[in-house]
């Protein structure tokens, strides 16, 4: 049973843009404006880069990198389609020109929106579940938006991610499990304000805060979680996402070029799908 659903979206500093002459009504809406902003917004004399994201070799990497895929006309079974390899190469152009952090490639998408809380990235691909913490931590004026696509008016695309929660068939308390997870059901229409987490249901409206920046960037979540796609689902993805992690590292690395790195990954996969 889904504990709660999420997804991801791009988070901007609106002082930064303005500090840079940018509009900041008017945040990246493609690939090429999200490269040239950051461009733009990266400032290393003062410590600020102009994107943070993580593309770790674990879970979290795959989670914001197969959206970029998608958008690109691939998916998990056609990892290097010339989409996903466009992706990958915007990824690669992005960390060459020390866009983002060199520790892109080892931290969490927890750590690095740290890095936008704290002033020293000008934005950040990231979720809902930092709604709570930015309201908290965050000096500045902040604003969230879609995902950005390869062109204007390409297919949308998103991760759908959370966790959810299950009964071991092995269970000797099966019943009382089950009232564990009825009471978890039941807390779905205070998720949001209680947890900072979205309900996995969507006839559960979701009340206003009363904080004008989470309010609006909740609105701007639940529609990102309109073409949000989940991993799979196979019972092999542990194998199928670590050939995309893979990937990602030898291309970011400098080891593989994006096309080789995901060619390398579409045989790893096509041999776990048989």
């Amino acid at each position: 049973m889904p504990k709660a659903t999420n997804t991801i979206a791009l988070y901007y500093n609106k002082d930064m843009f303005k500090a840079k002459g940018l509009d900041p009504n008017k945040p990246p809406q493609t690939w090429d404006e999200l490269v040239e902003d950051a461009r733009k917004l990266t400032d290393p004399a003062a410590n600020v880069y102009g994107l943070a994201f993580s593309a770790k070799a674990n879970e979290e990497g795959t989670f914001q990198f197969l959206p970029w895929a998608q958008m690109g006309g691939g998916s998990y079974e056609n990892i290097n389609s010339e989409g996903a390899v466009k992706a990958l190469t915007v990824w690669k152009t992005i960390m060459d020109e020390k866009l983002a952090s060199p520790d892109t490639l080892t931290r969490g998408q927890w750590d690095s929106t740290g890095t936008f809380n704290s002033g020293n990235a000008a934005m950040a691909i990231s979720g809902p579940w930092e709604l709570d913490r930015m309201s908290q931590e965050a000096k500045f004026d902040w604003g969230v938006t879609l995902l950005p696509v390869p062109q204007e008016g390409a297919e949308r695309s998103s991760a759908m991610g959370d966790f959810n929660w299950a009964i071991f068939a092995s269970t000797k308390h099966p019943e009382e499990a089950f009232k564990a997870l009825e009471y978890f059901a039941s807390q779905d229409d205070k998720m949001f304000k209680n947890y900072g987490q979205l309900p996995a249901r969507s006839d559960i409206s979701i009340p206003e805060t009363g904080q004008a920046l989470k309010d609006a960037g909740l609105k701007v979540f639940l529609e990102q979680l309109k073409y949000a796609k989940p991993r799979g689902p196979h019972p092999e993805w542990p194998k199928i996402s670590k050939a995309i992690q893979d990937a990602i590292q030898a291309a970011l690395t400098g080891q593989s070029s994006p096309k080789d790195a995901l060619d390398q990954a579409a045989e790893k996969i096509k041999a776990v799908l048989g």
